[in-house]
């Protein structure tokens, strides 16, 4: 490993993010992405409505909130990678065991067991500790990377998988997924992929280990100390974070489970909701690297406001859509939304925080969000299979929306001084 670092003309960070980018895309991209296409077919497999699947999905976000604050805590102290490995394991399982189902209560368990406890370890919340831990001055932009991954997934996956749904069937479809995962995701963890710079000689930001021109967030950084849990939640950024991010993933996880649904029930074919996911995940992908540049120089508040903007905009538009056009103008406008979701998150907890206690600090956030995330896709599938329609439901997340713009107001972003 020393040999192929020292070989390298480039910081050894940028292999890290290239690993994080292959996870973002395999794990939580993926299957962000495709459910959407599977909860259709999930219900007419099992004779039920698609309120009844997405408890199942629900099941899932209950098992990893729980689990997020625990996963946090071992994040800072062990040793990220191995969880990683850890949950790439469960979620190779996760989706052979997925593709024999044959009842409710088996979908909700494997949901649960493999995939909340599989893709909180394996997800954006592990890769994005270990990227935190190689940078502190391009931090947003190595963190806009990492999850550019996921965006890239969006554009290619949604197709992909409705040419394997009908070549091989829905079943068959997720055993291929599962072998990609395995045999793509599993060299990289081993062989690649480090926790800390440290491990290899290395300094962050790739300055010479212990040289004086260190940047000041770093020391700090290293030498703050293990928060406990109150302390981390008793900070006035902590809350504002949770109502920001935690309303930004409610309509993120609304949309992408059931906007498929929502096109294709306009008449349109499944390959022109592809298309739909294609555009919004490519203006996302385009909309990540600038809007992690425009918080490494600008305020952070502005990437939030501008986010929810467009977040608002995408969704009234795609509740409105009675064409392809307006639909691939709503999805568009969404993507442009939720590119700066994750990455302006996790800037957000850092600044506020210290990379010391960011696994235990979004541990707790993911905690803190659940409700949210839990209740949102359940009451659009029921409002689905209520009214034959998700409009009203898009039009619910709008209000959400508003409501979290009063957040950034109140968001530090002055590093680790706030108490």
């Amino acid at each position: 490993m020393q040999g192929l670092v020292n070989r390298i003309p480039f910081f050894y960070g940028w292999v890290i993010v290239g690993v994080g980018f292959c996870v973002s895309f395999l794990s939580f991209g993926m299957l962000t992405y495709v459910r959407g296409i599977y909860l259709p077919l999930f219900a007419e497999a099992f004779a039920t409505g698609r309120y009844d699947i997405t408890l199942g999905f629900t099941a899932e976000g209950v098992v990893a909130g729980s689990f997020a604050p625990f996963l946090g805590f071992l994040l800072d102290r062990f040793s990220p990678r191995k969880m990683l490995l850890f949950g790439l394991t469960l979620v190779v399982t996760g989706y052979v065991l997925l593709s024999l189902v044959q009842t409710l209560w088996q979908l909700y368990a494997v949901m649960a067991v493999c995939f909340g406890f599989g893709m909180t370890s394996l997800g954006a919340f592990t890769v994005q500790r270990i990227t935190v831990s190689w940078f502190s001055q391009r931090r947003g932009f190595a963190l806009a990377c990492v999850i550019l991954g996921a965006s890239m997934s969006g554009m290619i996956m949604p197709s992909v998988c409705v040419y394997l749904i009908e070549v091989l069937g829905w079943r068959d479809s997720l055993l291929v997924l599962g072998l990609l995962i395995a045999v793509v995701l599993t060299p990289l963890g081993v062989f690649l992929l480090r926790d800390a710079p440290r491990q290899l000689g290395l300094a962050v930001d790739g300055q010479a280990t212990g040289s004086d021109s260190e940047p000041v967030s770093t020391t700090v950084a290293a030498a703050q100390e293990l928060w406990p849990p109150l302390r981390i939640v008793r900070r006035v950024s902590f809350w504002n974070i949770v109502l920001v991010f935690g309303v930004m993933l409610c309509v993120f996880g609304t949309v992408a489970t059931h906007a498929f649904g929502h096109i294709t029930d306009l008449g349109l074919t499944e390959y022109q909701a592809a298309g739909g996911f294609f555009a919004m995940t490519l203006c996302a992908a385009l909309g990540k690297p600038l809007v992690g540049l425009l918080t490494d120089v600008a305020n952070v508040r502005v990437s939030i406001w501008s986010s929810l903007a467009m977040l608002a905009i995408g969704l009234l538009v795609l509740a409105e859509a009675d064409r392809y056009f307006a639909v691939i103008v709503g999805m568009s406008c969404f993507g442009f939304g939720y590119a700066g979701m994750l990455p302006l998150r996790s800037y957000s907890v850092a600044a506020a925080v210290g990379q010391r206690n960011f696994g235990l600090a979004n541990g707790l956030m993911n905690f803190a969000i659940l409700p949210l995330t839990l209740a949102a896709s359940p009451v659009a599938a029921w409002i689905y299979d209520f009214s034959g329609s998700y409009a009203f439901a898009f039009q619910l997340l709008v209000i959400g929306v508003a409501v979290a713009a009063i957040g950034p107001f109140f968001i530090n972003h002055d590093g680790v001084s706030e108490e």
